[in-house]
């Protein structure tokens, strides 16, 4: 009989603590509402009442070819970028579900969650900070050449070129996704877990982050450095979420999310994790 191609297994492990474990005991009330807090008052603060730095332009900026580029349609919108999360996160949670892993449920969700907080964290006070204007410029704002203000109704972030929000964005969701499948596919875990497929199915998301930055260059709403440094800063994002929410990589541990003990007594909980074996 011909052997499945995919095995997935719940591993059960239980802690000597574990009777005093309890998940919003354990403190993750205040993660869930410090993010929530912070993004709001960031994005207050952002749209209505802070403004970029405004920098030096020259009297012929005008004729500057560096922010006169045409104004394109944007491949790759807000709304477009808002179903990255829907989708990792709803195919986090249906396969957490059907093996009953609510720690691990929640762990991924809210590491998902904080990794996207901290990349806009950096990301939009430095685009205030710089006030880089972008490629388009001329055509997006079409400024007054004595006031520099844009006549062009609506128009909003003309100067918040650095670093790119979109590509920070995408790649600290992505990002996490993909530590949390290395995780879960035991990729760097020194008992040759790895294998060609394991490595291929891991990464594969990181395509999509890869083309949202692409995309941000070839439509002129940014320029390279600004898409790799917001693909830094995305990065970053999303390793220091997953480090705090789940054993590292090469860990004999690496499927399982940490957990923080306290609250309950005589209470005895069960950590589950779920490992997924190609054969």
């Amino acid at each position: 009989m011909q052997q499945p191609i995919l095995r997935v297994e719940v591993i059960e492990r239980r802690a000597e603590d574990a009777k005093r474990a309890n998940l919003w005991r354990g403190g993750y009330i205040i993660d869930w509402i410090i993010p929530i807090l912070g993004m709001l008052t960031i994005y207050y603060l952002v749209v209505f009442v802070l403004n970029p730095v405004r920098r030096f332009l020259p009297p012929d900026f005008l004729d500057d070819p560096s922010i006169g580029f045409p104004l394109k349609p944007e491949t790759v919108t807000l709304w477009m970028l808002a179903l990255l999360p829907i989708v990792h996160i709803i195919a986090i949670i249906v396969t957490q579900f059907f093996l009953f892993s609510w720690w691990d449920i929640h762990h991924a969700v809210l590491g998902f969650f904080i990794a996207f907080f901290l990349s806009q964290l950096v990301t939009q006070p430095l685009k205030l900070l710089i006030g880089a204007y972008r490629p388009n410029f001329i055509a997006f704002c079409d400024p007054d050449p004595i006031t520099f203000k844009c006549q062009n109704e609506g128009v909003f972030g003309e100067n918040r070129s650095f670093p790119s929000g979109h590509t920070s964005k995408a790649f600290a969701m992505i990002v996490f996704s993909v530590l949390y499948l290395c995780g879960k596919l035991r990729l760097f875990r020194s008992d040759g877990s790895a294998s060609p497929l394991k490595v291929a199915i891991a990464l594969s998301p990181l395509v999509i982050a890869g083309l949202v930055g692409v995309s941000r260059v070839r439509d002129y709403y940014h320029t390279v450095s600004d898409v790799v440094a917001g693909a830094l800063i995305g990065i970053v994002s999303a390793i220091v979420s997953y480090g705090v929410y789940y054993h590292a990589l090469w860990s004999d541990k690496s499927e399982m999310p940490r957990v923080r003990f306290g609250g309950l007594k005589n209470e005895d909980v069960s950590f589950k994790s779920v490992v997924i074996s190609l054969l």
